[in-house]
């Protein structure tokens, strides 16, 4: 018996020490340098008691700048690093935005991550770059998610800007029926309903037989037959396509049957009409401080509790932007070291955040401002396979 309760002693001082990070995580930080760049505030900062990783943030003031999330290219597949687009853009500041996940570009066949950093083009680059959850830009969808997680939205002219929790229910309505579907804008490897928009520029190779039905937005303008040797499609121009598995069983379809696609979204705080509407909209992972208050009880998973490179956006209190990354090289390790969750929350806190949320981290991580990446030194050698090596991105921030 005192055996039982010496252990539930110990669960119970260890679930204790794990609230404590959660609820503690004291972070000083040390100003290294501070410059006004036309009315925006680039801000560099040390982290006491780490000797690699640094802050770098910029405050920007509301509706002087413009602040943009793109696409490279505007297509769906398309995979690119931070540093080129924001030069090509003629960016004053650029960071990394969504979460994402990778693919062979010529087989749609998912990648594992650690291809990312190697010699750089390596044997996948480049490779299909597809949101992992929602994205939204100019209005359009690129990805959406089922399940509820944290978003940050804005209109172009920033008169609104959220962050909330959403999730997406998307459908089509086909012979009189609303058929839900999951796989929006991704490859169709483990779902049986998969619709595409035309924000996919290239064929689209499709390695599973089924079922292709085009659509013009209204109605149903091709019928295809498809194997499963990997014939690529195109979606046609403002339409969209639906893929159905040999699995799906309809009634017999014909040319002119109504064929319409709708993508809803259920926000957490009823701000479904202005999230319909809205320009821009990235998931991000997890909501850091909502209203003011730093968001408690994070999993205690590597994830949250490790100290990795991290990106993060917030609305300050003044109801400016601030972007922030904090990231250091361990090159002896091949990692990117950074802050925890709960760290990162009390510095977005001390800056004075009301609302932030963490975006991609790791080596994804970069801040990009006036010609120069800031947080790392990236090899400028891009055969040398022992350096790392700035990483193609799905989707990014730039001001102008």
């Amino acid at each position: 018996m005192m055996k039982k309760n010496y252990f539930l002693l110990i669960i119970a001082v260890l679930i204790q020490a794990c609230n404590s990070v959660n609820k503690n995580s004291k972070v000083e930080l040390e100003n290294v340098s501070t410059i006004n760049h036309n009315g925006i505030i680039i801000s560099q900062e040390n982290i006491v008691g780490q000797a690699s990783a640094k802050i770098f943030s910029a405050e920007i003031p509301q509706k002087k700048f413009n602040l943009e999330l793109v696409k490279p290219y505007d297509a769906i597949d398309s995979s690119y690093r931070v540093s080129q687009w924001a030069k090509e853009k003629s960016a004053l500041i650029a960071i990394n935005a969504g979460f994402f996940s990778i693919y062979e570009k010529a087989k749609g066949i998912q990648l594992p991550s650690y291809n990312l950093n190697t010699c750089y083009p390596n044997n996948y680059d480049p490779y299909n770059a597809l949101p992992a959850r929602n994205l939204k830009i100019n209005a359009k969808w690129f990805g959406t998610f089922p399940n509820e997680n944290g978003v940050v939205a804005w209109s172009k002219k920033q008169e609104l800007f959220y962050i909330d929790k959403i999730k997406n229910i998307n459908y089509i309505k086909l012979l009189g029926n609303d058929i839900l579907f999951n796989n929006f804008n991704r490859y169709p490897l483990n779902s049986n309903i998969t619709v595409f928009t035309d924000i996919w520029k290239k064929p689209i190779p499709i390695y599973k037989s089924g079922m292709l039905l085009y659509s013009d937005k209204s109605k149903i303008i091709k019928i295809e037959k498809l194997s499963s040797k990997g014939k690529g499609f195109i979606v046609p121009k403002d339409g969209f396509v639906v893929f159905l598995s040999d699995a799906v069983k309809l009634p017999p379809l014909k040319i002119g049957d109504a064929l319409t696609l709708e993508v809803k979204t259920i926000s957490s705080s009823n701000l479904e009409n202005k999230l319909e509407k809205i320009d821009f909209i990235v998931s991000g992972n997890p909501i850091l401080i909502q209203d003011g208050k730093i968001q408690e009880n994070y999993p205690n998973t590597h994830f949250y509790l490790n100290s990795y490179a991290r990106t993060a956006i917030c609305q300050l209190t003044n109801n400016n932007i601030l972007l922030l990354v904090v990231s250091g090289n361990d090159e002896s390790l091949g990692k990117s070291v950074g802050l925890s969750i709960p760290e990162l929350s009390t510095v977005m806190l001390q800056k004075g955040c009301y609302n932030a949320i963490n975006l991609d981290g790791g080596h994804s991580s970069v801040f990009y401002f006036n010609g120069k990446v800031l947080n790392r030194n990236f090899s400028s050698k891009e055969d040398d396979c022992f350096k790392i090596h700035e990483r193609s991105v799905s989707d990014l921030i730039l001001v102008k």
